[in-house]
């Protein structure tokens, strides 16, 4: 169908797939309106728009871009899947007193990207991974999970922050976890009123 358009229709398409163009923007792009007004300029873009060969080749680009997105959305919830379910075990070993870190050569590309901060300290080599609770926030958000209703348990967890420390030239290894704050609310399905149990 492209082939059937004349290059300032298939510019004009292309224009108006964007959408900081309105059409009368991609129609000023493509064709000369020096002498036209405002007015005469939107009238000539609103036909090019209903002529059956343009039209359609717009929908063409436009369900190209609108694949792309998805694949890119694919992409950035499998990203996040990974940083949701990560095991700390395919960075680390650790026992009751020491923590043994593995070399980042011999870790994939796909557990290095669970890393976001690397730094040297006094006790060793501490690793900072991203953050758990907000991937699967991020997830939720993205799939409309938190639009669905709720009628089991929610858990509700402000944040955790993951550290390990391991060790360099034998000097003593630690591992620390914190979690700041989480709760645990029951929401009934006949709409009564349920305590929420903090923890406490």
């Amino acid at each position: 169908m492209a082939d059937d358009l004349t290059s300032k229709m298939a510019g004009f398409a292309q224009a108006i797939v964007d959408p900081d163009n309105s059409e009368s923007d991609a129609y000023r792009l493509h064709y000369n309106t020096e002498n036209m007004s405002p007015q005469v300029v939107n009238n000539e873009a609103s036909k090019l728009m209903k002529l059956p060969k343009v039209a359609v080749r717009i929908q063409e680009l436009r369900d190209a871009v609108q694949e792309r997105a998805m694949v890119s959305k694919t992409d950035m919830l499998l990203e996040l899947k990974r940083i949701a379910y990560s095991d700390l075990s395919d960075l680390a070993e650790w026992n009751g007193r020491t923590v043994s870190l593995k070399d980042s050569d011999d870790l994939s590309p796909e557990l290095t990207r669970l890393v976001s901060e690397v730094s040297e300290t006094k006790q060793g080599v501490k690793i900072k991974l991203h953050d758990k609770m907000d991937a699967f926030d991020k997830m939720a958000k993205m799939t409309g999970a938190y639009n669905e209703p709720q009628r089991q348990g929610d858990i509700h967890i402000t944040k955790v922050t993951v550290v390990l420390s391991g060790a360099i030239d034998g000097e003593a290894a630690r591992e620390e976890t914190h979690f700041v704050d989480a709760n645990y609310e029951v929401l009934p399905e006949d709409g009564d009123d349920v305590p929420v149990d903090e923890g406490g």
